[in-house]
This record gives C-alpha cells, sequence and structure tokens, in this order.
C-alpha cells in the first residue's frame, strides 16, 4: 500500500476542461483552455506582484512623512533627515523606473478605483512605472 495520498480532480467548465492528478509532491495534468482562461490566470498573477510593489511604495511614503514630522517637530535636525533618507533610501524614496507594457498599465489601471487613486501621476508613482513606458504604451493603442 502507497504511503502517501493521491487525488484525482476532474474541470469541466465552457472555458477550461482539465484532469489533475496529485500525489501530494507533484501534480500531472492534462487538458485544453480557451486562450481568455490562460490569461486570466496570468493576469492575476501580474496583478499580486503589482500590489505587492503599491503597498511597499505607499509604506515609502508613510515612512517619509513619518520622517519628514520628526524634522517639523524639531525631534531631528536637517542633516540627521538628509542623512537618514541618503542611507536608507529604499525605505524612504519611490523610484519609477519599472517599465510598464500594455498589460501591466491596463492591471494597474483596474486596480486603481480600489487604491484611491485619482491620476495617471499618482498611478506612476504607486506602481514605479516610469513616464516613458507610459508615453509608449499609450502611443501604442
Amino acid at each position: 500500500m502507497d504511503n502517501f495520498r493521491r487525488s484525482l480532480s476532474v474541470i469541466d467548465s465552457d472555458s477550461v476542461k482539465m484532469v489533475v492528478m496529485s500525489d501530494g509532491t507533484r501534480t500531472a495534468f492534462v487538458g485544453v483552455a480557451d486562450n481568455k482562461a490562460v490569461n486570466m490566470v496570468t493576469s492575476i498573477d501580474r496583478m499580486s506582484q503589482l500590489l505587492i510593489r503599491a503597498v511597499n511604495n505607499r509604506t515609502r511614503e508613510r515612512n517619509y512623512f513619518r520622517l519628514y514630522n520628526q524634522l517639523l517637530e524639531n525631534e531631528i535636525t536637517e542633516d540627521a533627515f538628509d542623512r537618514e533618507i541618503e542611507e536608507k533610501e529604499d525605505d524612504y524614496v519611490v523610484s519609477n523606473h519599472e517599465d510598464a507594457d500594455q498589460t501591466d498599465i491596463e492591471i494597474a489601471l483596474s486596480l486603481c478605483p480600489y487604491l484611491n487613486v485619482k491620476d495617471v501621476d499618482e498611478m506612476a508613482d504607486l506602481f514605479s512605472f516610469s513616464d516613458s513606458s507610459i508615453r509608449k504604451s499609450l502611443r501604442e493603442e
């Protein structure tokens, strides 16, 4: 008798027909899926990546404003403020260096209403999209 548990699943929907067998360690599958269904799976993965980037950038913004508030409240000096940002730039500075393709922009636009993003500049900052890639994507439409 085998020491592991096997499972067999059958997916039979309008867009996906698949048989899946798993032994708990590995999964084998065979099937057919509409391109739309496959694209949705890859879009969900990319959406997760963009959401993580957005959360990290919001954290950087929050960190910066906390530090700036300390400066305004005279809890730290300007030199200490500048030194902290210089030494720990990744904790405080949002960089817009990521190239966004048409798919990234479409996914970001679908997320913006849930993230309270009101304009393109804010979207670019939140997702670290470079201005040049946004302009390029707009020309490709």
